[in-house]
């Protein structure tokens, strides 16, 4: 397991044209990052290049000593899928099969071994685990948000990464959100990194990177 997430010079362009330069940055296992910014700043993108979706242009990233930078696409899946987990505002569950099977079609993609017992505890500690047996149509909206933390975190990542998960819920559900988020961090030791337009993240987290000044 990897202790850090640093990067460094990131810079990325779609077009050849317009160029996105992202501020230098590390997060350690144990900790809490939030980068704030308006939609069309380049958060999302940022992301992508941090969990190696994207493919480096200019810069590094590192996964403890590993540089993404030149690796291929294979590489970059594998480096991803034993190290980061990701959480977006679309969870992305299978209606036709219940929030159990959900849950643990990750470990089959990543070709992990299935732990059943820790999905159950995972579902528990973050009071999901009466879902189980459900369809995912016919939980909420904030229910769905924290089952796909579960299955996030089912394959054991060092770092969950989590682009606009609060931007859906309202204020209650948001803090509930926020609230495991700081809970992960301190009994799973893992590092968390947010990316989101919610201002009710900034106010919630003293690590901050803003976006779009």
């Amino acid at each position: 397991m990897i202790d850090k997430l640093e990067w460094n010079s990131l810079s990325y362009s779609y077009n050849q044209t317009n160029t996105i330069s992202f501020p230098d940055g590390r997060i350690n296992r144990g900790e809490v990052l939030a980068a704030i910014g308006p939609s069309g700043s380049g958060k999302s993108t940022w992301l992508q290049l941090l969990s190696g979706i994207l493919a480096i242009q200019k810069g590094d990233v590192h996964y403890g000593e590993t540089s993404l930078k030149g690796t291929s696409e294979r590489r970059r899946d594998k480096l991803r899928a034993q190290n980061v987990g990701l959480v977006f505002q679309n969870n992305h569950f299978l209606n036709e099969l219940s929030v159990s099977d959900n849950l643990s079609l990750p470990a089959f993609a990543q070709k992990h071994q299935l732990d059943s017992n820790h999905i159950a505890e995972l579902a528990n500690r973050l009071h999901v685990d009466h879902l189980l047996n459900r369809k995912p149509k016919e939980c909420s909206v904030g229910e769905l948000q924290r089952l796909s933390i579960v299955r996030t975190l089912s394959t054991r990542p060092s770092f969950l990464l989590a682009d606009e998960p609060t931007s859906a819920l309202d204020d209650v559900n948001t803090e509930s959100i926020l609230s495991i988020f700081d809970e992960l961090v301190a009994d799973l030791n893992i590092g968390v990194l947010i990316v989101t337009h919610d201002n009710r993240v900034k106010s919630h987290f003293s690590n901050t990177i803003n976006f779009g000044k």
